[in-house]
């Protein structure tokens, strides 16, 4: 799922994935990976997709019928805590999804997020806030811990281009 955000500091936190019920959704093959954009945004990337590779787009999907698939998260710190992640790195729906910016997909970090949390609530996902009162992460987050969030946002982007998780 190819995800925007303006936080890089949040997706330690990312617990879930919120499309839009209706929004169309292209699920592009790209080099050896499939990616899900919203449909009116693939061009957006085409760029980044292709400069030298071709794309195909395989299939057109609505955000419903993504609802509750499961995704690997790109940091998986909170592995190590005692909660109940049954409900945890799935997409849901969300009627605050848009199309107008970024990918169609948003990334939902329920510590950080009004309407994150409330989606959260609502689907029994867990509230994990590993920032201290000073804003630094704290020891859960121990690439980081005990750094100020908006410090560790260069690194968090770079090292998600070393995994290759990166597209713009």
């Amino acid at each position: 799922a190819v995800v925007w955000t303006t936080t890089a500091w949040t997706l330690p936190s990312n617990l879930a994935l919120a499309v839009g019920n209706e929004v169309d959704y292209d699920i592009i093959h790209y080099k050896e990976n499939l990616y899900v954009i919203a449909s009116a945004l693939t061009n957006k990337y085409t760029k980044e997709f292709s400069e030298n590779d071709k794309i195909t787009i395989c299939k057109t999907l609505k955000g419903k019928d993504l609802i509750g698939i499961e995704y690997q998260p790109v940091f998986n710190y909170f592995k190590v805590l005692d909660y109940d992640f049954r409900n945890c790195y799935k997409i849901y729906h969300a009627d605050f999804v848009n199309i107008e910016d970024g990918t169609g997909i948003v990334h939902i970090a329920p510590a950080f997020g009004e309407d994150d949390q409330l989606l959260s609530k609502e689907h029994n996902i867990p509230v994990i806030c590993p920032v201290d009162e000073a804003g630094n992460f704290d020891k859960i987050v121990t690439d980081y811990t005990g750094r100020n969030i908006f410090d560790c946002n260069v690194e968090i982007i770079k090292s998600l281009k070393e995994k290759d998780l990166w597209i713009k």
